[in-house]
């Protein structure tokens, strides 16, 4: 066992740290002093360096693209609504914005599109949008509370919800992104975590 980092406090709640697709490195958010914002870095799990992702862009949340090559996040000034950023994490480009805001708890999905979660009133939905910032639709009709992930083979999303055509009570329930029958995992509230393979196990 090894610390994840002595730096400072590792952010978990809306984005848990992930390894990359090959299993070296592990990316997490880290908030260093008490009032400061969350950057985005990596640790090389063989030599324990660590080091800034993207150096000096503050994240609420993030994600890992399938690849390991791209990272989708949000950000916001203090005050502001927050915005929905991609950049390759190598650098090689400069992150771009998409053209969505309000955007939270951002996750790939099939084919490079982004997933997340975008508040009407007092609703939220489940979205998605293509990786330039077009084709931006609901997956689902119904909305959700929370939205808890996606299955390795980005054929899956899991949220909590409180009703959906198949079932009228809360549980947390597997969303087929492709379109299709819900199935429901728990009727208690939960924090599932997929298996790494492809078939689409979902452990609670």
């Amino acid at each position: 066992e090894r610390p994840l980092s002595s730096e400072g406090e590792v952010v978990s709640g809306l984005s848990p740290p992930v390894f990359s697709p090959d299993g070296g490195a592990l990316y997490y958010l880290l908030r260093q002093g008490q009032n400061s914002v969350a950057e985005l870095r990596h640790t090389i799990v063989e030599s324990g360096k660590s080091e800034a992702v993207l150096p000096g862009i503050s994240m609420i949340d993030f994600d890992l693209s399938p690849d390991g090559k791209q990272v989708v996040y949000t950000k916001a000034a203090k005050g502001e609504t927050t915005q929905l950023w991609l950049a390759p994490v190598d650098g090689s480009n400069p992150p771009r914005k998409l053209d969505v805001t309000g955007a939270q708890s951002p996750h790939f999905g099939a084919d490079g599109r982004v997933l997340f979660v975008h508040a009407e009133g007092n609703r939220n939905y489940l979205e998605r949008v293509d990786a330039d910032g077009t084709h931006r639709s609901r997956v689902v009709t119904f909305p959700i509370l929370e939205f808890q992930g996606v299955s390795p083979g980005r054929r899956w999303a899991i949220a909590f919800v409180q009703a959906t055509p198949e079932s009228k009570i809360f549980a947390v329930t597997a969303i087929p992104l492709a379109g299709g029958v819900t199935r429901r995992i728990s009727a208690s509230y939960c924090l599932p975590r997929w298996s790494t393979d492809e078939i689409g196990r979902a452990h609670v």
